[in-house]
C-alpha cells in the first residue's frame, strides 16, 4: 500500500516494504529526496557544463577532474529515488550490513552550484551546497529491480552523503585551475578563429578589389575606389596613387571631360560643370543638385532593373567587358565623384564612372593610360 513519508531522512532499517510503500505506481515517490529520470544507466550530481567525458572506473560514481558527478544504475530508463544529504562532518564509519547494495567514496572539488540532473535535459534539482573539497560517499539500494530494464514506477534509492574533505591538497584549487586553463584555451580558440576569418575576409577583398594582387601602400590608402582602375590598368593605377593632389585634380577633370565628350547641350550643358572643376570652382546650376539634373536628363518614371550578381563573378567579370550605362549617367556620376574631397578618390571614382558609360572600353584605358604615363 502507497503511503507519503511522515518524516525526513533515510528510514533505517533498511526495508524492502518501506520503500516499497513510497513508490507509487504512476512513478511518483513519497520518500525522501527527490525523483530523477536516468537513461543509459546514469544520472548526474553536477554544475553548469558543456560536456563530460567518464572513465567508468567504479561501478557507482564516477566524476570529471571538475567535480560533476555520475550515478550509475541498474535500470536503464524509469524514475529513481535519490537524497543529497550534505553534512557539516564525516558520518560514521559504514556497517556493510545496513542494507546497502552498493557503496562507493570519492574526493571531489566544488567550484559552483551543484544540481542533480535527469539525463538528456529532464528534470532539475538544485542542491543547497557551499564551495570546498569534499568527501562523497554514495549509496545504492533496490527491491524488484532489474537490469537493463525500463522502469514505470521507482525501484531504486540513492543516497549521497557529502561532507568537507579533510586538509591537504586542495582539489578546489586543482579545478579552479583546470576551468581557467579551459577559459584561455577556449578565448585562444576563438581569437584563433576570428583571425582566420579576418583574414579570409582580407583575401577576399583584395581578390575582388584588386583581383588579387597585393597592392602598394598608397594605392591601398585610396580604397575601393582605386579597385575598377587598378582591374583595368594596374600601372595607371598605381601612378594616379603616387601622384600628387595638383595631378589628382587635373586626371579627374580629364576623366569628365572623356565622359562629356559628344553629349548633346540642349537640355543639361555639362560644359559648364567641366569649366568649374578646371578652375576649381563650384558646381554651377544645376549640377549643384544632382536630383534636379536627374530629373531634367531622365524626365518620367524611373525604372529599376536589378540583378543578383556573386562577388566571384564581379571579380571575374572584366573592366573591358561589362556593358556600357547611359551616357548622361555616367558623366553625372563622374563630376560628382570628381569633386571629391579626396583628391586621389575624385581621380580613380571620375575615371571608373566615365568609363561606365563607354562603348569601347579598352580604348577609353588606352586614352587613360597615356594621358597619366604619356
Amino acid at each position: 500500500m502507497w503511503r507519503p513519508c511522515e518524516t525526513p531522512g533515510v528510514q533505517l532499517p533498511l526495508d524492502d516494504d518501506l520503500f516499497e510503500s513510497y513508490s507509487a505506481p504512476d512513478g511518483s515517490w513519497a520518500g525522501p529526496g527527490q525523483v530523477v529520470h536516468p537513461d543509459y544507466h546514469q544520472f548526474y550530481f553536477a554544475g553548469p557544463r558543456e560536456e563530460m567525458a567518464w572513465n567508468f572506473d567504479h561501478d557507482l560514481i564516477e566524476a570529471d577532474p571538475l567535480g560533476n558527478v555520475v550515478v550509475s544504475t541498474v535500470c536503464r530508463m524509469g524514475p529513481v529515488a535519490v537524497l543529497v544529504d550534505v553534512r557539516d562532518q564525516a558520518p560514521g564509519q559504514l556497517d556493510r550490513n545496513d542494507g546497502w547494495e552498493a557503496v562507493e567514496q570519492i574526493s571531489i572539488p566544488v567550484i559552483g552550484d551543484r544540481q542533480l540532473e535527469s539525463w538528456g535535459g529532464g528534470p532539475i534539482h538544485p542542491v543547497d551546497i557551499t564551495p570546498g573539497d569534499y568527501e562523497l560517499r554514495a549509496h545504492r539500494r533496490t527491491w524488484g529491480a532489474e537490469y537493463d530494464t525500463g522502469a514505470d514506477r521507482v525501484h531504486e534509492f540513492y543516497l549521497l552523503q557529502l561532507w568537507p574533505a579533510a586538509s591537504g591538497v586542495s582539489l578546489t584549487t586543482t579545478a579552479r585551475a583546470r576551468v581557467e586553463a579551459a577559459e584561455r584555451e577556449r578565448q585562444d580558440e576563438e581569437a584563433r578563429r576570428w583571425q582566420a576569418w579576418d583574414d579570409s575576409v582580407a583575401a577576399e577583398h583584395r581578390r575582388t578589389t584588386w583581383g588579387g594582387r597585393e597592392p602598394s601602400p598608397s594605392l591601398e590608402a585610396v580604397g575601393p575606389e582605386s579597385g575598377p582602375v587598378a582591374r583595368a590598368d594596374w600601372q595607371l593605377a598605381n601612378a594616379i596613387a603616387e601622384a600628387n593632389e595638383e595631378q589628382q585634380r587635373r586626371i579627374a577633370v580629364w576623366a569628365v571631360r572623356e565622359a562629356i565628350q559628344g553629349l548633346p547641350t540642349d537640355v543639361v550643358d555639362f560644359g559648364i560643370a567641366l569649366e568649374a572643376l578646371a578652375d576649381g570652382r563650384t558646381l554651377p546650376p544645376p549640377f549643384d543638385d544632382e536630383s534636379r539634373v536627374h530629373e531634367l536628363l531622365f524626365p518620367g518614371p524611373t525604372r529599376v532593373e536589378i540583378r543578383r550578381v556573386t562577388a566571384a563573378e564581379m571579380s571575374e567579370r572584366s573592366e573591358m567587358t561589362r556593358p556600357p550605362i547611359a551616357r548622361e549617367a555616367a558623366a553625372l556620376a563622374a563630376i560628382r565623384m570628381a569633386t571629391g574631397a579626396d583628391p586621389a578618390v575624385a581621380a580613380m571614382g571620375a575615371l571608373s564612372q566615365a568609363a561606365a558609360g563607354q562603348s569601347d572600353r579598352a580604348a577609353f584605358w588606352s586614352r587613360a593610360h597615356e594621358f597619366v604615363l604619356g
